[in-house]
């Protein structure tokens, strides 16, 4: 008998896309003033790619400070007693905070329409691929055509996209409730220190203790404001390569992000300004249940992009550990 090496090969399609990808948007509402880079373009760190008209995140910061310096000026009050002075700036405290809560609610069922809106197209982008692939006997698996390894990745691609606008979706949605919740209890600690000012109860402890906190939940809420306007100018993290120009000069900013629009005709995922890391990728592709347990972490691999006949040199990194099932048909 003479004794070999046999070697097995497992192939697999999928999405050649770079690793190391780093994804920026602007946080608030507003116009985009300028872009100062574009596609294939090296950037270095620290480098200003676009902005955004401050206006409205500015007016967020001073507003956010004035509330600040009412909760301070509160706060010393509780300490020192009740002026007539003291009950004019709580009762517009009171109702400057309620104007704020009713802002927030507004701003919270809004926020809830677009994200639903963003996921409902992003699933129907998923489904009409599913459909798609269904249509060339890609799923379930029947007479494969020349279209099923695109339809596959687009697939894949459709269905990450609609994964992603969910969580984001969900994280936007808490954001702006926790506002809301935020600003509730700033309306009714304005109301405990306008009736505490009324009885003549100021310089109590429960009183001093309710505005000092004010004034700790006024303060996220500057530190909150401040970030919001440092990041209406995009910059460049790291030194890289940028891959994607999602905004222009002069477009409209509703939602952080890109302009409203979190998904591209495919329904991808996509922000504002994409950087990555050059010469660095991966790719992700899905196999059977009857062939996953000949891969693992650490083999060797070969990529071959479409349209070229040279293979590149790799490696897995990552074994899916439950399978996606579509129709049926379970892949990892």
């Amino acid at each position: 008998a003479t004794l070999g090496t046999i070697t097995q090969t497992v192939s697999l399609s999928g999405n050649l896309a770079p690793d190391g990808e780093t994804d920026l948007d602007f946080e608030g509402a507003g116009k985009v003033t300028s872009v100062n880079v574009e596609p294939g373009q090296t950037v270095a760190a620290g480098q200003v790619l676009a902005t955004q008209d401050p206006t409205t995140v500015d007016a967020s910061l001073t507003q956010a400070e004035a509330t600040l310096s009412a909760a301070e000026a509160n706060l010393t009050q509780a300490k020192s007693g009740t002026t007539a002075s003291s009950l004019t700036q709580a009762e517009g405290q009171v109702n400057s905070s309620y104007i704020s809560y009713q802002t927030a609610i507004t701003s919270l069922a809004d926020t809830k329409a677009v994200n639903a809106e963003q996921v409902a197209q992003a699933y129907a982008a998923y489904q009409s691929a599913l459909a798609l692939a269904t249509a060339d006997g890609c799923i379930p698996p029947g007479v494969p055509t020349s279209q099923c390894p695109q339809d596959e990745a687009t697939m894949s691609q459709d269905k990450q996209a609609w994964l992603s606008a969910q969580v984001k979706g969900t994280q936007s949605d808490d954001q702006a409730q926790g506002q809301v919740n935020a600003d509730r209890v700033q309306w009714g600690n304005a109301k405990a220190s306008l009736t505490a000012l009324e009885n003549g109860s100021a310089s109590s402890t429960t009183q001093v203790s309710t505005d000092q906190s004010q004034v700790e939940i006024d303060q996220v809420n500057v530190t909150n404001a401040q970030a919001a306007v440092n990041a209406a100018t995009l910059k460049a993290p790291t030194g890289g390569l940028v891959e994607e120009v999602n905004v222009t000069n002069g477009e409209q900013i509703s939602s952080g992000g890109t302009g409203g629009a979190s998904s591209s005709a495919s329904g991808s995922a996509t922000h504002a300004i994409v950087i990555i890391a050059p010469g660095v990728f991966e790719v992700t592709g899905s196999v059977s249940d009857t062939l996953v347990n000949e891969i693992a972490i650490g083999q060797s691999a070969e990529v071959v992009a479409a349209g070229s006949s040279e293979a590149v040199a790799g490696k897995v990194t990552e074994v899916a550990e439950a399978a996606t099932v579509t129709s049926g048909v379970a892949s990892f």
